[in-house]
C-alpha cells in the first residue's frame, strides 16, 4: 500500500532507495509526499518535527538491513 506523509511542523526528509539510487526527498510543511508500495525508504527527522502519516490499507514493512546506516547511524528509530 502507498503511503501518504505530510510534515505538520519541524524539518525531515524522506530517503527512498530508487533502483540503485540513494534520493533524499526534503518534505514541505502541508504537503503530501507519497512514497508508493515496495519502495524501501526511511523517515529523517532534521529536527523535532510533527509529521501525519497514513497508508492505504494495512501496515506493511519490509526490513532493508544496510540500505539507509549513512542516515541513521546514532538515531533512535521504530526499532531500536
Amino acid at each position: 500500500m502507498d503511503q501518504f506523509t505530510v510534515l505538520l511542523g519541524g524539518s525531515a526528509m524522506v530517503v527512498k532507495k530508487i533502483g540503485s539510487e540513494i534520493v533524499e526527498y526534503p518534505l514541505h510543511e502541508n504537503e503530501v509526499h507519497i512514497t508508493p508500495k515496495g519502495v524501501p525508504h526511511v523517515l529523517i527527522a532534521l529536527e523535532n518535527s510533527i509529521l501525519y502519516e497514513w497508508w492505504q490499507g494495512p501496515y506493511e514493512a519490509e526490513d532493508c538491513p544496510g540500505v539507509f546506516d549513512e542516515y541513521t547511524k546514532g538515531l533512535v528509530g521504530p526499532r531500536d
